[in-house]
């Protein structure tokens, strides 16, 4: 029995004296990895989508809502005196090989935007994903992946209309 007690802590140790090399030899390389950037992954082909949309503000002085669907993190809501009263301008750069951005306006008080994907395939993009992380990881670097969707949504308002625009 205490052959067994010895040769079963032996192992114990050798387990622990093992797993300590592993764990250190995986910080090292962690710790040597070097940042490669942000990349771009999948097929990206940027274009531009323009256009108004004319708004009445409610006579009860509630406010024209304007809804951006996950486009919010892109908006970039620019006063412009040029502009007439009541009426948005936007500019939308996107990639036409993933979505296919759509102006909507449901009423004189409701109007907003959708970018439904197109061309979506999960388990292409996953491989696409894998094969650039592991081709960097060969080269000891490591970066920030995202795929370009909406690279900026532009718009265009009368100062005057400040009060009565809210951003959903």
């Amino acid at each position: 029995m205490k052959q067994y007690r010895k040769l079963l802590a032996g192992i114990f140790a050798g387990g622990v004296l093992i797993s300590g090399i592993g764990a250190g030899i995986g910080c090292v390389e962690f710790f040597s990895l070097d940042y490669a950037g942000e990349r771009t992954v999948g097929e990206t082909e940027m274009t531009v989508m323009e256009g108004e949309m004319s708004f009445t503000p409610p006579s009860d002085g509630g406010t024209v809502d304007v809804y951006m669907d996950y486009g919010q993190p892109y908006l970039n809501l620019v006063w412009d005196d040029s502009v007439p009263e009541n009426t948005l301008h936007y500019s939308i750069e996107y990639n036409k090989k993933r979505v296919a951005p759509e102006a909507w306006q449901e009423d004189a008080e409701t109007l907003g935007f959708y970018f439904p994907y197109i061309n979506y395939d999960e388990v292409r993009d996953v491989m696409e994903f894998r094969d650039i992380i592991l081709g960097d990881l060969k080269e000891h670097k490591i970066g920030s992946y995202r795929q370009k969707d909406i690279e900026s949504i532009d718009l265009y308002l009368n100062p005057k209309d400040r009060e009565e625009i809210e951003i959903w």
